[in-house]
């Protein structure tokens, strides 16, 4: 079977008229000249996640996609992601606008003590602890399409996206991952009332790659060619699907954004081995994302007994030179990453070249050659890209400088004319014009 013709399970908020098909019609080229927004009308917002891509990778090569992004719309190539910078973090808080100490997604994997259970690549919305993008929209009116985006599937709360996965699939391909949004989006409007207005999808990018191969391989060029390919045969489907209902006013944004970067690893460390556990000892949890390590107490008794096992581990902890490790709450304020039940009572971090792996000693060579969960005011290199292009008016060229990750959640509101969630904090991206 043709994967790009494969359909991963997703729900939808009503009974859709019509048929799928398919899109070739092309968006016109070549617009380069800025001008000034359209005062009235309703904006449509398509937002793609591309895992991994770190800042420079878009040097990396001939990219005719990329830089007619960069000559037509607004661009950063000094993304500051959230820490830590792993994928379901980073995800979740671009859509909330909150760290993780308030959205509660603390990695890839988690443990939470208050119900003593572990969770590897969460996939059930209600594990979201703060209100995303999608559903401040949908509660203030907009309809919304988000397929693949972390945290979003399986939404079976009252409030729910009009249409979202009910699991990831990792055998969809990224093509196919960005045909089902643009069939699911005809197929809507093809039903006629009121449009979906807010898409939003992801795609696994060079994240892949990058860690079987490291960051500056020459596979990284080679996938950010196909990657150049795939969205700008995806944007040109967008541009003409969106042209064909467009009212006279209407404004259409489309933003690419990333998670993380990308950093080379040496050394993968076995935080097991260095705090000299016995595999299995039952009453001590550790969980570990890239980078970054929990060790969990709570099944020891609250008290001395705990007090003197937490310090028995930072004094082990301490013995090794390149670990940094805290109590809970001495961890850094600025980071946002205390959450009271899924943030272990101790957290190690390891630095750039390190990541955290399984292995049978306390260090060793070999794991993934590349890893990000890094903070970015210590390694660079977990810096990210922005793109955003606007039609009818485009924007011409406009260098952003830095981006912080909690500017998108209110961004996306502030174009879709709704209120942002309670919380999110963040400043408006400024855009010539608006």
């Amino acid at each position: 079977m043709d994967i790009r013709r494969h359909f991963s399970s997703w729900h939808v908020g009503r009974v859709l008229a019509g048929c799928f098909s398919l899109l070739s019609a092309q968006a016109g080229r070549g617009e380069a000249s800025a001008m000034p927004p359209p005062a009235a009308g309703k904006a449509t917002v398509v937002w793609i996640s591309m895992d991994g891509t770190r800042a420079d990778y878009l040097d990396r090569g001939t990219l005719p996609f990329f830089a007619r992004l960069l000559k037509e719309g607004a661009y950063s190539q000094k993304f500051r992601p959230v820490f830590p910078p792993i994928t379901f973090p980073s995800h979740c808080s671009e859509a909330t606008g909150v760290s993780a100490d308030k959205h509660g997604i603390t990695g890839n994997g988690f443990y939470d003590s208050s119900t003593r259970a572990a969770v590897h690549f969460p996939g059930d919305s209600s594990l979201l602890q703060a209100e995303p993008i999608w559903l401040t929209a949908k509660r203030q009116g907009v309809r919304d399409l988000v397929f693949d985006w972390p945290l979003s599937q399986a939404e079976h709360q009252p409030l729910h996206a009009d249409y979202f996965n009910e699991k990831f699939d990792n055998d969809v391909s990224d093509e196919a991952r960005l045909d089902n949004l643009l069939e699911a989006w005809h197929a809507d409007a093809a039903g006629g009332g009121e449009p979906v207005r807010l898409l939003m999808g992801y795609v696994e990018g060079t994240d892949p790659v990058g860690h079987q191969f490291g960051p500056d391989a020459p596979e990284i060029a080679q996938e950010m060619a196909k990657l150049d390919g795939t969205l700008g045969t995806f944007f040109d489907r967008v541009v003409a699907q969106w042209k064909e209902h467009a009212g006279g006013s209407d404004r259409l944004y489309v933003m690419f954004t990333t998670d993380h970067g990308m950093s080379a690893v040496q050394k993968s460390v076995s935080l097991e081995k260095v705090l000299d556990l016995v595999h299995g000892q039952a009453e001590i949890t550790l969980q570990t994302t890239g980078n970054t390590g929990s060790i969990f107490l709570d099944k020891i008794p609250a008290g001395e007994a705990r007090e003197t096992q937490a310090q028995k581990f930072l004094d082990k902890l301490k013995t090794y030179p390149f670990i940094r490790a805290w109590r809970r709450e001495d961890l850094p304020k600025e980071w946002g990453y205390a959450h009271p039940t899924r943030t272990g009572d101790i957290v190690a971090v390891l630095p750039k070249g390190y990541t955290f792996a399984s292995g049978p000693q306390a260090v060793s060579n070999g794991g993934p050659k590349g890893m990000h969960g890094y903070p970015v005011e210590d390694d660079p290199e977990m810096y990210g890209v922005t793109l955003i292009w606007r039609y009818p008016a485009l924007i011409g060229g406009k260098d952003l400088g830095e981006v912080d990750w909690d500017q998108y959640e209110p961004t996306v509101a502030k174009w879709l004319g709704v209120q942002p969630a309670a919380g999110a904090q963040g400043r408006v991206i400024a855009l010539p014009g608006e």
